[in-house]
């Protein structure tokens, strides 16, 4: 399986990588500072220009520990962003080495299936191999053959 380059780009406190493989998108985000959802609109809105699925596959790197604010609201928001996007299909894996972003997960999970009808699966490890590994067997299940 040959993952190709299709877009980068960074800010002031995100870094990210896309890359496509048989018509899947899978976004690397690599979190350099403190953010919220302000840092998150541009990459969301670069991502969603470049994905041409339904589905949207993202892995969060934030080994470092950066603070990573996120409220019901902003997720609400950002929900938005992907169904406009024509996204039907939310997986996120995020590499930190916080216990306490696997509450995150959880409410991420429950935004977007209840109130927005995103199919989701969100994940959490410190482990980066991990964490890729998750999102690239999801991604398998929708591939075009080849």
């Amino acid at each position: 399986m040959k993952w190709r380059p299709v877009s980068s780009g960074s800010y002031e406190k995100i870094a990210y990588e896309t890359k496509e493989c048989r018509g899947q998108f899978l976004h690397y985000i690599n979190i350099l500072g403190p953010i919220g959802v302000t840092e998150r609109i541009p990459v969301f809105e670069a991502t969603l220009a470049v994905n041409k699925s339904e589905n949207y596959f993202c892995l969060v790197d934030n080994r470092a520990g950066h603070e990573n604010i996120l409220t019901v609201e902003d997720m609400s928001f950002l929900g938005d962003l992907l169904l406009d996007a024509g996204i039907k299909r939310f997986y996120a894996a995020v590499v930190t080495l916080d216990e306490g972003y696997r509450g995150i997960v959880k409410l991420m999970n429950a935004v977007a299936i209840a109130k927005k009808k995103i199919e989701s699966e969100t994940f959490s490890s410190p482990f980066y191999e991990e964490a890729e590994n998750f999102l690239i067997s999801r991604t398998k299940r929708f591939m075009n053959p080849g």
